[in-house]
């Protein structure tokens, strides 16, 4: 998700000049990082409200 997310906005922000591309892969080695460490702490999060959902909804198994 990093890799289409860090090219749509850069070229958003730059449309296509001729480094682009050494841009865009700037762009996600730098994102990339970051996107799991927030991975790492959404999973845990989602995964509690999930299942708070679902015992709510009386699907618990």
């Amino acid at each position: 998700m990093a890799f289409l997310m860090t090219a749509f906005v850069t070229w958003m922000n730059l449309g296509f000049p001729p480094d682009y591309i050494s841009r865009w892969l700037h762009a996600f080695v730098v994102a990339w990082p970051l996107a799991v460490v927030a991975a790492y702490i959404a999973i845990p999060i989602s995964a509690k409200a999930t299942g708070k959902i679902m015992r709510a909804l009386g699907a618990d198994q």
